[in-house]
This record gives C-alpha cells, structure tokens and sequence, in this order.
C-alpha cells in the first residue's frame, strides 16, 4: 500500500477539481445552500417570537440572514475558484506551483467564509438558549442549545491555533507514519 505525502495531496485535489468540475460545483452549491433550510427554521423562530420577543425575534431575523449571505458566498465563490483553478492546473503543467498556491489562498479564503457562516449560528443557540422559562422551552433544549455553540466555538478556537482533530484513525495512522 502506497503512502500519501502532503505534496501529493495538494497536487491530487486541483486535478480532481479540473476533471470533475460538476461534481464540485455541486458540492460546494450543496454546502452553500444548507444554510437556506437553516434560514427557513430562523424565519419560524422569528415568527413565534415577535409578538413575545420582537427584539429577540428580529436578531435571530439579522443573524439568519447574515449566516445565509456568508454561506451562500461561500459556496458560490468555493465552486468559481475551486473550477477555475483546477482547470488552470490540467491546462498549464508550468504553472501548477504558482497555482497551487493560489489554491492555498483560495481555501483560506473558503475557511474564512466557513467560520463567518457558522458564528450567527453559535449566537443564535446562545440567544436560544437565554430564553426566559416562561419561553416553554425544555432544560433538554437549552443543554442542547450551549452544548452545540461551544461546540461551533471550541472547534472554530482549535482551528485558529492550528489543531485539527482527527476523527479517522486510519488517517491518522497514514499521518504519523508519512512523517517519519
């Protein structure tokens, strides 16, 4: 069995995106548009709260929106760039160094967008979460509610200091043994 180096990783993935160009629009469409079904659910929360919580109701309004701009941003510019650039990568052998790096840039990019579209989510839970009891809504939801925000934060937090977790041993495994 072959190992898998990081330098053939990077060159494995604007390869895939230059022949399967549908399949990673699609992808990346796909991911853009789940934050339309979470709009959905922010705009029944807003109106099951408005005559209650109008300014509750009217900031899970704004950061539902928020979180739908970002994401569909994300997913609209991930599926342009992602395309773009694995065509360039198959169309010009000489230049696929300099492209590389522009898809270092081009996932930065997409990483930014990524946790720009999931912190309205995380202040929604927590303003959820912050109901009154008079809300009706169970201890069940609210524990629910604190454990998904921290769980968005603490791994938006592991990721700014540069720790990935792994959630696949067999990757893992690869990983280590690739380094020695």
């Amino acid at each position: 069995m072959s190992e898998v180096t990081g330098e053939m990783l990077g060159e494995v993935a604007p390869k895939h995106a230059g022949h399967f160009g549908g399949l990673v629009t699609t992808a990346s469409m796909l991911d853009g548009t789940n934050h339309l079904v979470f709009f959905v659910t922010w705009v029944a929360v807003f109106i099951a709260f408005l005559r209650v919580w109008p300014v509750r109701a009217a900031l899970v309004l704004v950061l539902g929106a928020i979180s739908l701009a970002f994401g569909l941003t994300k997913g609209i510019t991930t599926s342009y760039l992602a395309t773009t650039l694995g065509a360039a990568y198959l169309a010009n052998p000489t230049e696929q160094t300099s492209l590389l790096a522009a898809g270092k840039v081009a996932d930065g990019l997409r990483a930014g967008l990524q946790d720009m579209d999931t912190y309205p989510l995380v202040a929604i839970w927590v303003l959820l979460s912050l109901l009154p009891a008079s809300a009706g809504l169970g201890r069940v939801a609210r524990i629910m509610g604190w454990i998904v925000a921290s769980a968005l934060i603490l791994d938006g937090l592991l990721h700014l200091v540069g720790i990935a977790l792994v959630l696949d041993p067999a990757r893992f495994r690869s990983a280590s043994t690739g380094a020695t």
